[in-house]
């Protein structure tokens, strides 16, 4: 199998009822639905309704979508050379897989370009050879608030040497409309801000860690640990859109250095968090 597309689902079955015929319809391709939970019983509804898509069940304790863990999920069960990561509000064109084939190549992770006219928020659709998602080791599951996980996955890709390149929109017919509140049904918080808030501040010190510990510096409880120590401090500012954040973090000793006669060295990262306006267009990218 070429291809694998991965599209996770929780209380959007409306959506993937406009998105799936499409996708199940590309050649040499499969897809796989991810049901997170869903209310509406997706896992039922695509079985009755699409036979041809598989289907992974994710039983979650917490009762908060986790975008990465679903689609690390629907990954494993993947069996194509390329992971075509779609949400579930993305129709692709009738020949998407077709015109993909001779563009792809390893070693790069193919992106969406910029918004243009209707087809909006395809941020977090993306395309990566199954080699480099297992080098980038997915999505960082440590992130359990909406919005953000692409970015962050595609920085370590990066680290990792992988290039981006941005395929044409037109190979997407529409994306499906929805509001805010669809976004964050099934989040931590009740505003997409907040979300954005402590997702950003996270990729802003794990990048920074990572690149000075490399891209596999953090592990995963590491991770975990980093994201919790941030959320605290953000919830700390509480609604205040305006309130700026300030915290310091300790680094382990370099391993570059020896120890040296003169000196013991701790070193730390300092970081001041100033808000930006998150009302302009381009922050409605998500999807």
């Amino acid at each position: 199998m070429k291809f694998s597309i991965i599209t996770t689902c929780k209380g959007r079955l409306a959506h993937l009822r406009q998105s799936l015929p499409r996708s199940i319809a590309q050649a040499d391709c499969e897809t796989i639905v991810v049901d997170v939970d869903c209310p509406d019983g997706a896992a039922a509804a695509v079985t009755r309704d699409f036979p041809t898509a598989r289907v992974v069940t994710l039983k979650d304790d917490s009762p908060f979508l986790n975008v990465a863990r679903a689609r690390n999920r629907g990954a494993s069960a993947a069996t194509g050379e390329w992971l075509i990561f779609l949400d579930a509000d993305i129709v692709v064109a009738a020949d998407f897989a077709t015109r993909l084939q001779p563009l792809l190549k390893p070693g790069t992770i193919f992106r969406f370009g910029p918004s243009k006219g209707r087809i909006k928020g395809t941020n977090g659709s993306c395309i990566v050879h199954r080699d480099d998602f297992a080098a980038a080791a997915g999505y960082d599951e440590a992130m359990e608030c909406y919005g953000g996980e692409d970015n962050d996955f595609y920085f370590r890709l990066e680290l990792l040497g992988l290039k981006t390149e941005m395929l044409d929109l037109s190979l997407i017919d529409a994306v499906v409309p929805h509001d805010d509140a669809a976004r964050v049904r099934f989040t931590r918080y009740r505003s997409k801000i907040q979300h954005q808030r402590l997702n950003s501040a996270y990729i802003y010190v794990k990048g920074t860690l990572l690149r000075q510990l490399g891209a596999h510096g953090l592990s995963e409880a590491q991770c975990k640990q980093l994201y919790g120590l941030i959320r605290g401090v953000v919830e700390q500012a509480g609604d205040d859109l305006e309130k700026p954040i300030h915290f310091t973090l300790d680094l382990p000793p370099d391993p570059g250095f020896m120890p040296m006669p003169a000196w013991d060295c701790i070193r730390h990262l300092t970081f001041d968090l100033r808000p930006r306006d998150l009302q302009r267009p381009e922050a409605e990218e998500e999807s």
